[in-house]
């Protein structure tokens, strides 16, 4: 009699076992095949309705969200998947990269949520797309309960995660118009969920496109500033924290800002360094990341190209380093490939809301981000870097643009 009990026991540990393995497999016939295997190992043993319904409860959520969805289950940081080297390579492809113009990643402190955009292949919607680690699992991505409207892009954290800052064109009032320039809005967490997005409003927004926020721990706000949507007149700006607002917004002074155009900015949470794009001369493509690192003056180095290994032919752009400091982000047009979709049931839902994707427009990469330290001026050549700009920029003041300041900055 006891071994008939052990065996039962054994047994039933296995139907349980069964059972699990299908929760974590994906496919919408998981928990009928599970059933089945289950019958066919308890039907002989004759196990009681008590039993068998002990045995049905154990995986009972896993299984539920697993038959509505194909959507895989990725665990751990960065939606499970393996680490990229010096090499930039498609973050979560098939997963969060399919070929909708991904980019400008957000993740949370913690790294159990994050945020990026998502965009038609003719540019014409943006949205901002979640997913979250939930029950040990990534959640399917979907649109952000905030967004959803014609176009919002940029998410991006605060420091201490209370905040998520974005831009947006939607009506500055309920029930409004959607409006004719870019603002940047944002949101805070209250009890679990997100609230009502605010528009930062003056003195940072303007009649003019503000966008490509990013915030240092102090409150600080770098963005993006365009003249008109359309045009090639981007700048970036800087707001310092005032009163409980933001102060009159600052244009970066060369050499960060020149004659070409620079945006996408991303700024330490400490202020050390400041990320950015440009397609100023000298680069690799039609636009590429440059890092600009803060001088014992205060100011900021000459911009450094990431280089060939990072940058491409083509457009990159929307620099973002993890909250861990570990990995750079980006997107890139570089990829002119179909990516093969990991989930048919999401591949779907994005159809539906964006599109069509297009090969080459853009999708989401990352990289180490050692290149960052690595290109780091060493000694006192950011120091005398910053001098030899602030020398020529009051000579500029004094006695006019000289010519050979303009070759020395960009020639096209």
């Amino acid at each position: 009699m006891d071994g008939e009990n052990k065996k039962k026991k054994f047994l039933t540990l296995a139907c349980s076992a069964v059972l699990f393995f299908a929760a974590v497999t994906p496919g919408r016939s998981a928990g009928l095949e599970a059933r089945k295997k289950v019958e066919r190992i308890s039907v002989p043993l004759k196990l009681s309705r008590n039993v068998w319904n002990t045995l049905l409860l154990l995986p009972f959520f896993v299984v539920i969200s697993q038959a509505e969805t194909d959507f895989p289950i990725l665990n751990g940081p960065y939606l499970g998947q393996k680490r990229p080297g010096p090499t930039p390579e498609i973050f979560a492809p098939g997963i969060v990269s399919l070929g909708f113009h991904e980019h400008n990643i957000a993740i949370s402190a913690d790294g159990k949520e994050i945020f990026f955009v998502a965009a038609s292949s003719d540019f014409s919607r943006y949205l901002i797309m979640t997913t979250k680690l939930k029950n040990g699992a990534w959640t399917m991505p979907e649109v952000a309960p905030f967004s959803g409207g014609r176009n919002d892009g940029a998410p991006a954290f605060s420091p201490d995660g209370r905040r998520l800052y974005f831009s947006s064109r939607r009506p500055r009032t309920a029930g409004g118009i959607p409006a004719d320039d870019f603002d940047i809005w944002y949101v805070e967490r209250k009890d679990g969920s997100w609230t009502d997005p605010v528009n930062l409003g003056g003195p940072v927004n303007t009649e003019k496109n503000e966008a490509n926020p990013s915030v240092m721990s102090d409150g600080t706000i770098f963005f993006q500033r365009i003249e008109k949507l359309g045009t090639l007149n981007w700048d970036i700006y800087v707001s310092s924290p005032s009163s409980g607002t933001h102060g009159v917004p600052e244009k970066l002074p060369a050499p960060v800002n020149t004659f070409a155009n620079e945006a996408g900015p991303f700024i330490a949470a400490d202020g050390s360094y400041l990320l950015f794009q440009s397609n100023r001369a000298g680069g690799h493509g039609v636009m590429d990341l440059y890092a600009a690192y803060r001088t014992k003056s205060g100011g900021w180095s000459e911009p450094v190209n990431l280089g060939e290994k990072v940058n491409s032919r083509y457009s990159d752009w929307g620099p973002v380093v993890s909250p861990d400091g570990k990995y750079l982000f980006f997107g890139s047009f570089r990829n002119v490939q179909p990516i093969v979709s990991g989930s048919r049931d999401y591949f779907e839902s994005m159809i539906s809301l964006l599109g069509t994707p297009s090969p080459g427009k853009g999708t989401l990469y990352w990289v180490e981000a050692k290149v960052i330290d690595a290109l780091r001026p060493k000694g006192e050549n950011a120091e005398l870097d910053n001098a030899l700009d602030r020398i020529i920029l009051e000579r500029d003041r004094r006695f006019g643009e000289f010519p050979e300041f303009k070759r020395r900055k960009i020639c096209f």
